[in-house]
């Protein structure tokens, strides 16, 4: 069975960088016996912006860590885990104006 990650990064549900991706995965279903997809899209994941305080916590951790820090820790361990599982990984990555990523791309 071949894993499949999935990350969408467009703001609209609708985005044609999402529907490109999709019709990837199709065509790619018509020439693999099995296909296990997971998808993540980091707009209505809500991810926790990272900043001093939470990459504090991820790379050397903290003794009495805050519910946000281990909230935090928790869902970046799954997201590691998704992306340690996967053959392969997609990124449907929006393109809004002038060829730039959307800030979502840098959490």
């Amino acid at each position: 069975m071949t894993n499949l990650l999935i990350i969408e990064t467009s703001a609209r549900s609708s985005s044609i960088s999402t529907a490109l991706a999709h019709e990837f995965i199709e065509k790619l279903t018509l020439n693999t016996v099995e296909l296990n997809l997971k998808n993540r899209n980091l707009n209505s994941d809500q991810l926790q912006n990272l900043d001093e305080e939470m990459t504090t916590a991820l790379r050397s951790g903290v003794k009495n860590p805050t519910e946000l820090q281990v909230k935090t820790i928790a869902q970046s361990d799954k997201m590691i885990g998704e992306l340690d599982a996967a053959d392969i990984i997609l990124i449907a990555a929006v393109s809004y104006t002038h060829l730039t990523l959307p800030t979502i791309c840098s959490v």
